[in-house]
């Protein structure tokens, strides 16, 4: 994000729109750090005539489902405990708010398509505001972990655990399709997408890309452009930059 902030980490450009492509949590110890982070640049964008956007990831999904398999201690450390951080990340806490209703699960910004792991048609037959509220309201009426007991004794499933939005193997926030069926199998689906969102590109993440390079596939209609910012992955650090006054797309990369 250094082309967006100086390391006192105050917004540097104006007339910016800057999306974030998910998986802000599972990041060691360093949670605290990127949600404080994300929102103090949400709370300066607008004065620079800027918006910060955030896409829901699979792993944000993950922890409100109290799955911790990716969760480090030193995670668990920074909030001083796991009640502490189940806490934070409740509707009411720090930074629930910021996971359970204004992380998009599907972004449109002019010509493109924002979405973490890949998009089918069916999930947007009502439109994608229709999705983004369906989701956000699982999400706001997700259950507590001791709620969660009491709901398996009952045997009860919220739709966190069981919405086919959200677990299935087409789910936007957890297929893999789109990075690696062949282009006669997936493009016809990004082609349909487009054309129901009337937009000219979908932007992915979610499966890292082999050579830390950000992808192009279906004629330039589907980006691919997670390369492991993680240093679990490598430290590699890129973005695309969209241009459209001059009608220009661009892979950028600081490999320094």
């Amino acid at each position: 994000m250094g082309f967006m902030i100086n390391v006192y980490y105050y917004v540097l450009i104006t007339n910016l729109r800057f999306t974030i492509k998910g998986d802000l949590m599972d990041r060691e110890d360093d949670i605290v750090k990127i949600f404080d982070l994300i929102k103090s640049l949400k709370k300066q964008a607008p004065k620079k005539n800027s918006i910060v956007h955030l896409i829901l990831g699979n792993h944000e999904i993950y922890n409100l489902r109290a799955n911790y398999f990716f969760t480090s201690t030193n995670d668990l450390k920074s909030f001083g405990s796991l009640e502490n951080r189940e806490k934070a990340l409740s509707l009411k806490g720090k930074y629930g708010k910021l996971i359970r209703e204004e992380m998009k699960p599907v972004l449109t910004i002019d010509d493109s398509i924002f979405v973490h792991a890949g998009l089918y048609s069916e999930f947007i037959e009502n439109g994608v505001e229709h999705l983004n509220e369906y989701v956000h309201q699982i999400l706001k009426t997700a259950p507590s972990i001791d709620e969660i007991c009491e709901l398996k004794k009952k045997r009860i499933d919220h739709p966190l655990y069981s919405n086919p939005i959200l677990v299935s193997e087409k789910s936007p926030f957890d297929n893999r399709d789109f990075s690696t069926l062949p282009e006669k199998e997936i493009c016809p689906e990004v082609e349909k997408i487009l054309k129901m969102t009337n937009t000219k590109r979908m932007i992915i993440g979610h499966t890292v890309q082999q050579y830390d390079e950000m992808q192009s596939r279906c004629n330039n209609q589907l980006l691919i452009i997670d390369i492991g910012m993680s240093y679990c992955y490598g430290d590699y650090f890129g973005y695309v930059e969209i241009l459209n006054d001059k009608n220009e797309v661009w892979f950028r990369y600081n490999n320094n």
